[in-house]
């Protein structure tokens, strides 16, 4: 009922109760839980590696980054870029910022 996007669709019928749970202030932009995916360790993994990237420390967490830790730090940097964006951008036109 929480719209897990690793769950089957709840049916027709409780269409009126499915709900996302939304991290503060996304109630308006998500259209699936994130819940699952945002405990996952090697999500963790890449957020973290993230943080020493943006800081161009990555090496001093991991000498020699694997194709798809860059990867996943692509992504996360991508979403990291979309959250800013958002907050940005004002409620009444989308986004997640003040009016």
């Amino acid at each position: 009922m929480w719209k897990c996007a690793y769950e089957p669709a709840p049916g027709a019928a409780f269409a009126d109760f499915v709900r996302v749970r939304e991290p503060d202030g996304f109630g308006d932009v998500l259209t699936e839980c994130p819940g699952y995916t945002t405990a996952l360790p090697e999500t963790i993994e890449a957020v973290r590696a993230w943080v020493h990237w943006e800081k161009g420390e990555l090496r001093s967490l991991v000498a020699r980054p694997s194709e798809r830790l860059i990867s996943a730090i692509e992504i996360v940097n991508s979403s990291v870029a979309r959250h800013r964006e958002l907050k940005l951008k004002p409620r009444s036109k989308g986004g997640l910022g003040d009016d």
